[in-house]
């Protein structure tokens, strides 16, 4: 059987159990006072916001971490209100508004609070996508600003090594995130310096410096590799 539908069978013995429990209250006892109901209605909207929060959750790249926070919202806020039914009931059954203006109070809470953990995952993987477009733009100028000098070498042998470079790095991946920045940088410094000196006609132990950038973006694509 689907691993989900028997989660989802899990899930509702609970519903079910409560539910017969407080129809057989309601065959035997003499009367059922106001609080009752209003506990019975309250703790059944709390819990159906359990079974559903999987349905109506936003699909977040990444998103775990909010699900799991949101879960424990509503797992935690449900206790509360099954706990506080059973204190009002048995404390002061006659109590009515201000045990309404509890449980509402709380249920409130747990939808307000569900929804800004969503926000802020969402904000966060916006972020985050932001940060690796900008990543991904970053490799496509280093190959491209590499490309656009190689022809300015005369030497045969540092231009096929700089041309070697161009490839390696269009190899590259590239999605990136804030772990393999530092390599990132150092790769794009170096870059920026073979640039810089090549247009200048300056002289200088490239091959070295083409080699310090193909380590930095190992270093980089190996990290993101492991990463998964």
């Amino acid at each position: 059987m689907n691993t989900k539908i028997i989660s989802m069978l899990l899930k509702l013995i609970f519903p079910i159990t409560f539910n017969v429990i407080f129809l057989l209250i309601l065959i035997f006892a003499e009367s059922v006072h106001a609080p009752a109901w209003i506990a019975w209605l309250f703790v059944n909207i709390a819990y159906g916001l359990i079974l559903v929060q999987p349905y109506v959750s936003p699909q977040l790249p990444n998103s775990t971490a909010a699900n799991y926070i949101v879960y424990a919202i509503a797992y935690g806020g449900f206790a509360i209100i099954l706990l506080l039914g059973f204190l009002f009931m048995a404390i002061n059954p006659q109590s009515g508004g201000i045990f309404v203006f509890v449980l509402f109070f709380i249920l409130t809470m747990i939808i307000v609070a569900s929804i800004l953990v969503y926000q802020l995952m969402n904000h966060k993987a916006a972020v985050s996508l932001n940060g690796q477009i900008d990543a991904t733009n970053n490799i496509r100028s280093m190959a491209f600003d590499l490309e656009s000098v190689s022809s300015l070498f005369s030497d045969p042998i540092q231009k096929q090594a700089l041309l070697s470079l161009v490839d390696f790095i269009k190899a590259s991946p590239s999605l990136s995130n804030d772990s393999v920045k530092e390599y990132e940088d150092e790769a794009a410094d170096l870059i920026h310096q073979i640039v810089s000196k090549i247009k200048a006609g300056e002289q200088a132990d490239y091959t070295a410096m083409i080699e310090n950038v193909k380590v930095a973006l190992k270093n980089r694509n190996n990290k993101l590799k492991m990463m998964g």
